[in-house]
């Protein structure tokens, strides 16, 4: 499938369930369609970011803000917009050529970079080239 048909598939489905899910649990319509949450559901946003003592408040500065942006982000017309820097595999396999094999192999040039300072980066990985860098590059960010 072409990009342009993925998107025209995607774009009413992604629209229809973002409205379902922004309703309220009273104009559901039907009773209890949606189950309530036990009140001792505890929701894990992510790996707490650890700070040195050497850390300077740059570097803190810039952590808050790389922390404030979620890793994967929908845009209003459907596209899929990951951040390299906290993304999961999950995240990563939401792109459309990248599989399993290809999510830990950013995941591992990650850990070993600590973190991606460009889209770039992603040319160190063997069978990244160029033309698939050039696909991918407006979903994502660092």
């Amino acid at each position: 499938m072409t990009r342009t048909r993925v998107l025209l598939v995607l774009v009413p489905v992604v629209g229809a369930l973002l409205f379902w899910l922004s309703r309220p649990a009273s104009s559901a319509g039907v009773a209890g369609a949606l189950p309530a949450l036990p009140s001792s559901v505890e929701i894990e946003v992510g790996p707490a970011s650890s700070s040195s003592v050497d850390a300077t408040p740059e570097a803190e500065v810039e952590t808050a803000a790389a922390d404030s942006k979620p890793a994967l982000e929908v845009l209003s017309d459907g596209a899929l917009i990951v951040d390299l820097n906290r993304a999961s595999e999950q995240d990563l396999r939401r792109l459309s050529g990248i599989g399993p094999g290809r999510a830990r192999a950013i995941l591992a040039l990650r850990d070993k970079l600590g973190r991606f300072k460009s889209i770039d980066d992603l040319l160190r990985i063997k069978g990244f080239g160029k033309a698939t860098l050039r696909r991918l590059r407006p979903q994502l960010r660092v």
